[in-house]
């Protein structure tokens, strides 16, 4: 009787994505299962990248550099002053993730210098100093 007031509400298609994933249940949480472990392994990757970025712009530039602005930043990078292929093999994993998307990316210098832009290196100082 709940399997048909169930399939009632869902309706024909919604029916039949129930009978998939009853027949397929294994296939679909394993999926599932390792999405979420790419998405954590990425989140930890970017973490670590971030990290040494702060390290490098401290060592390179001392404690003032926290108080430096975003045009300073922008220009800083304009100049390739970042190792880009260094900090891309500063970490073992091949994906990163940014903390508020869900959106698995290979971790190549593309990839890094759309998900670390000036504006985002400007604002780890900034929170840094706030904090």
């Amino acid at each position: 009787m709940i399997d048909a007031i169930i399939r009632g509400s869902l309706g024909q298609l919604g029916s039949a994505i129930l009978d998939f994933y009853q027949a397929n249940s294994l296939l679909v949480n394993g999926i599932i299962l390792f999405y979420l472990l790419m998405l954590i392994l990425g989140r930890q990757t970017h973490t670590m990248l971030k990290n040494h970025i702060k390290e490098y712009f401290l060592q390179r530039y001392g404690e003032e550099v926290q108080n430096k602005s975003n045009r300073w930043f922008k220009k800083t990078l304009e100049k390739n002053d970042l190792d880009w292929q260094a900090l891309s093999k500063s970490s073992w994993m091949p994906i990163i993730v940014s903390p508020k998307s869900l959106m698995v990316r290979f971790k190549s210098i593309k990839n890094l210098k759309k998900i670390f832009t000036s504006e985002q290196i400007a604002a780890l100082f900034k929170n840094q100093a706030d904090a």
